[in-house]
């Protein structure tokens, strides 16, 4: 939707260059090697200019060689894997992102703790790869801070309760929360933290902001504080618009991850801006 938004409005001035933008849109189902099977399809046979996109690391870790390989810019708008930015050299990369990577979102997290007072933190990670990273990520933002895990506790996605290892984090006796998985299971923990009656802050990466987050947890992430890149504000211009123009698009109340549109809206518009820069410099017209 947020890619829509923003080909919309090109459009609606002409385009690049007088040629209206076309989206060319696969599903790759949060699956690796659909994810890969696409990558080769939009770069090889559909000859797309780039390609937009991406919501789980692993998905887009095993297609990156093909984006790099054949030279053909990749902007991943919504996973924050560290890793994706870090495989090649940046001098040298085709891959590029919008998503703030979870070595900057951990760091910012651990950052804000130390500064609250807090020193004692729970860890309430899932078993995907996206928690692996992010534990990693996580332990050395709290080494840095001179900080160690109180406790670590992991879980897999898909969980429906976790007031067991809820309660197995509050007798660590720690005095703040970090729950680091997806955006359903951000509301498990919030419930779950809720229901045992914890009152300990609670942590999250930006998962934390969607829309599920609320809905699974029936309203108990509130009071939770989380890594965001963009807040509604329509009091800035430029944000102000594109939540009117996604309206027009959607009928979806709340949007369920601003941020995964706002990004991904910002792609395509950097995208665009590439694109007329390089005809600046390139007989190439595309």
């Amino acid at each position: 939707m947020g890619a829509q938004v923003a080909v919309q409005e090109i459009n609606q001035v002409g385009g690049y260059l007088g040629r209206p933008l076309e989206l060319v849109i696969r599903d790759d189902k949060a699956d690796p090697d659909t994810g890969l099977a696409h990558a080769k399809e939009l770069v090889e046979k559909e000859k797309v200019i780039a390609s937009i996109g991406y919501c789980n690391t692993g998905v887009a870790m095993k297609a990156l060689d093909v984006f790099q390989t054949r030279k053909s810019v990749l902007i991943v708008t919504c996973a924050t894997g560290t890793a994706i930015t870090a495989k090649y050299p940046p001098a040298e990369s085709y891959i590029f992102r919008t998503s703030a990577r979870d070595q900057l979102q951990t760091q910012f997290l651990v950052d804000e703790i130390a500064k609250r007072g807090l020193g004692k933190v729970a860890l309430l990670v899932d078993t995907s790869g996206y928690g692996d990273a992010g534990l990693k990520d996580l332990e050395a933002a709290l080494g840095r801070a001179g900080l160690k895990a109180a406790a670590v506790v992991r879980f897999k996605v898909g969980v429906q309760n976790l007031e067991a290892e809820m309660k197995q984090l509050r007798d660590s006796g720690a005095d703040a929360l970090i729950g680091w998985t997806v955006g359903p299971e951000e509301g498990v923990i919030s419930a779950a933290r809720a229901t045992i009656g914890w009152k300990v802050p609670q942590f999250g990466p930006w998962g934390l902001s969607h829309a599920s987050a609320y809905a699974v947890s029936q309203g108990k992430v509130d009071g939770a504080l989380m890594v965001q890149t963009v807040l509604p504000n329509v009091f800035l211009e430029r944000n102000s618009a594109f939540l009117r123009n996604y309206t027009k698009l959607s009928k979806e109340t709340p949007i369920g991850s601003m941020m995964s549109g706002a990004q991904t809206y910002d792609s395509v518009y950097l995208l665009l801006r590439a694109m007329f820069d390089s005809r600046a410099t390139s007989a190439d017209p595309r």
